[in-house]
C-alpha cells in the first residue's frame, strides 16, 4: 500500500481489522479519554466507495488499530487499539460515494462480557478491581501513595467486568478524598484520588504562545519541555452544585452494631489553589446542601460503606465544578491526572509575563481530546480543573491603598 502520510496536515496509520485506511478517506476522527470513565470512546466517518461496507464485513469486537501523530517524527504518538462498537452507512449523491460512520471503545472484551457470579473475600477495594482489571487483559495501575481502607468480601452478582468495577469504586474508601477510577488509551485501568494527584509535585509547565503551539520541534530543553496552548476557556458550575453538594452531603445510616450514624461531610480548604469557590456568609458552618439516608449496612460491609458513596459524590463534584479547557500542542505529552502549573497571561496589558493571578495556576488534567479531520491538523485538547481559585493582586493592591 502506498505511503500517503503526507498528504495531510498530520499522521495518520490505521487498520479495521486486517484491512487499512487510507488517512485521506477520514472526514473526522474524536478519541476521547476521562477521568470518570473507565473506557476510553472513539468515533469517525470515514469516505467509502464500497470497499468497507461491500468487500468485508463489520464484525462484534472488529480490532481497529490506530497510530496517531502530529507529523511522521512525532516522539509522542498515540498507538492503540480500539474495538467496534457499531456502525452507520450513509450514501452520498447518486450511488457513487458513502459514509461509513463508526462508534468504538477501548479492546477488551473481557470488560463487558460475560457476566459473572463470584466473590472477592477479605480483600480492599483496590486488590479487587486489581485482579479484575487483569481478567480483562488490561494494565492496572494505582496512583501515588495511593490505598484505600474497605477490606471486605466483595460480590460480584450477574455483573460484566465493567459493571461490577463501577460498582466497587462507587464504594471504595479513601479518608477524606473522591476516589478515580479510570482507563486510558494505552489499556491501562488507574485507581487514584484526587488528593493524591493533587500534591505531587514538579507539575508541568503550561504556558500560552500562538507561535509555540505550532512547533514541531523545540531548540531547547526549557521549550520542549513545555506546554505550549493557543487558546483557553473555562466553565464554573460551582454556584449551582454548591447549592446542590458542595456545601455539605449529610449521611444517615443504621448499623446493626453501633445504631443509626450521621456523618456531616464536609471540605474547607482548597487543594490546588488558595481559596474555595464557595460565600463566605456561610462561614464554616456545615449547612448540609444535600441529606440522604441509606437504609440498612449490612454487617459484612466494611465500616464506611455507606460514607464511602456519599463521600465519593460529594468530593467529585467539588471537584469537577470548575473545568479549564485548553488547546495544546499536540506534539505534548500529556496524560489524564497530570498536574499542570498554567499561566493565563493577562487580558488589561500587552505587556509579556503578566498573568490572570485569578486563573493561572496549579491543576489536574481530567479529560483528553484528540481529534483529526479532512484538511485539518491534529488537535489535542485537555480538560483541566481545580477546586478553587487565587487571590487577585489588583484587589489586594486596592485594599492597601
Amino acid at each position: 500500500m502506498a505511503d500517503t502520510s503526507f498528504n495531510q496536515f498530520f499522521f495518520l496509520e490505521m487498520k479495521i481489522g486486517d484491512y487499512p485506511i487510507v488517512p485521506q478517506n477520514v472526514m473526522y476522527m474524536y478519541i476521547r479519554e476521562w477521568a470518570i470513565d473507565l473506557a476510553p470512546r472513539l468515533e469517525m466517518t470515514i469516505k467509502d466507495d464500497g470497499y468497507l461496507h461491500e468487500y468485508f464485513n463489520f464484525e462484534d469486537n472488529l480490532p481497529i488499530d490506530i497510530i496517531l501523530g502530529k507529523h511522521p517524527d512525532d516522539e509522542n504518538p498515540i498507538e492503540t487499539r480500539f474495538m467496534l462498537l457499531n456502525h452507520k452507512f450513509n450514501l452520498f449523491g447518486e450511488n457513487i460515494m458513502g459514509y461509513v460512520s463508526l462508534v468504538g471503545t477501548i479492546y477488551a472484551p473481557e470488560l463487558f462480557a460475560p457476566i459473572k457470579n463470584r466473590s472477592f473475600p477479605n480483600e480492599s477495594s483496590l486488590s479487587v478491581i486489581s485482579n479484575v482489571v487483569n481478567d480483562c487483559g488490561l494494565t492496572f495501575e494505582s496512583g501515588p501513595n495511593f490505598n484505600t481502607d474497605d477490606t471486605m468480601t466483595w460480590l460480584q452478582c450477574n455483573q460484566n467486568n465493567y459493571d461490577f468495577i463501577n460498582s466497587v469504586k462507587k464504594r471504595a474508601f479513601k479518608t477524606d478524598d473522591a476516589v478515580f477510577c479510570y482507563g486510558d488509551i494505552y489499556g491501562n485501568i488507574k485507581m487514584t484520588g484526587f488528593v493524591n494527584e493533587a500534591a505531587k509535585s514538579s507539575p508541568k509547565r503550561v504556558r500560552f504562545s500562538m507561535d509555540k503551539y505550532t512547533h514541531f520541534f523545540f531548540d531547547n530543553a526549557e521549550d520542549e519541555n513545555t506546554i505550549w496552548y493557543n487558546y483557553y476557556d473555562f466553565v464554573n458550575m460551582n454556584s449551582i452544585n454548591n447549592k446542590l453538594n458542595n456545601y455539605g452531603f449529610k449521611c444517615e445510616y443504621y448499623d446493626f452494631e453501633d445504631g443509626f450514624i450521621s456523618d456531616n461531610i464536609n471540605s474547607s480548604s482548597s487543594n490546588l489553589a488558595q481559596y474555595q469557590y464557595k460565600s463566605k456568609e456561610f462561614g464554616d458552618e456545615n449547612i448540609n446542601a444535600i441529606h440522604r439516608y441509606f437504609g440498612e449496612q449490612n454487617l459484612d460491609s466494611h465500616t464506611n460503606y455507606s460514607k464511602a458513596v456519599a463521600q465519593n459524590e460529594y468530593f467529585t463534584k467539588n471537584f469537577l465544578s470548575f473545568a479549564l479547557v485548553l488547546n495544546v500542542n499536540s506534539i505534548s505529552d500529556v496524560k489524564l491526572f497530570d498536574k499542570l502549573e498554567v499561566a493565563i497571561p493577562s487580558l488589561l496589558t500587552n505587556d509579556i509575563g503578566v498573568i490572570n493571578d485569578i486563573w493561572s495556576g496549579n491543576y489536574l488534567i481530567v479529560g483528553i481530546l484528540h481529534s483529526v479531520g479532512e484538511g485539518g491538523i491534529y488537535k489535542k485538547q485537555v480538560v483541566a480543573v481545580r477546586d478553587g481559585y487565587d487571590k487577585s493582586s489588583y484587589i489586594n493592591n486596592l485594599k492597601n491603598t
